[in-house]
């Protein structure tokens, strides 16, 4: 297994051990664009559908 299924292994077991949202729930991600952003919502759009939630992205800026 290559380190990118295993993180994303481990995330679907976090998912799914602490339940931190129903099947479908929406759920905002805010995102700046920045690696540790894409990487969560990476991770969030390849769950399985037996946890995914519904995904809403707001792109935070600072200016």
């Amino acid at each position: 297994m290559n380190k990118s299924s295993q993180i994303l292994n481990d995330f679907i077991n976090q998912i799914k051990t602490n339940r931190y949202w129903k099947l479908g729930e929406p759920v905002v991600v805010a995102v700046s664009t920045g690696v540790d952003s894409m990487v969560l919502l990476n991770l969030l759009t390849k769950l399985p559908s037996s946890c995914k939630p519904q995904i809403i992205v707001a792109h935070v800026t600072i200016s």
